[in-house]
């Protein structure tokens, strides 16, 4: 059985499971600001550098994350999104809605590479153990 690395503040968990090879950046239900989001981009920077990223596949679960409506916010969070999605080997995104989904295919839009969402969290894992499975057998 392998052991979980985990990190956390009052906007996210991150999950770091070496031996399976998968992260997961868990939001939570507390909305974000331009300055929140700033702090929880370092925090996930200090939790999975990018030098370790390339062996690793991440999902990002924003099932209770709030929709993001605010102007200022969005903008804070394109800029953030290749930080913290730059070189993992995969990504996934899983939310709890299809409108959820269509926001999130926006943002994705602005990473680096393939960023494939999902609202079925099986689904994403599977996808995720999948990619991870490939990273083993180089």
């Amino acid at each position: 059985m392998s052991q979980l690395e985990v990190r956390e503040n009052a906007f996210g968990r991150v999950e770091i499971d070496r031996e399976s090879r998968i992260v997961r950046l868990i939001c939570t239900a507390n909305a974000l600001t331009p300055e929140t989001l700033e702090t929880v981009v370092a925090d996930f920077q200090l939790s999975v550098p990018l030098r370790e990223r390339a062996g690793l596949v991440v999902l990002q679960d924003m099932r209770l994350a709030p929709m993001v409506r605010d102007e200022a916010l969005e903008k804070a969070l394109l800029a953030a999104v290749p930080r913290l999605s730059a070189r993992f080997a995969a990504r996934a995104v899983l939310l709890a809605t299809a409108v959820g989904r269509l926001q999130a295919n926006r943002f994705a839009s602005h990473a680096l590479g393939e960023v494939k969402t999902f609202t079925d969290e099986a689904e994403a894992m599977r996808y995720l153990r999948e990619q991870a499975s490939k990273l083993r057998s180089v």
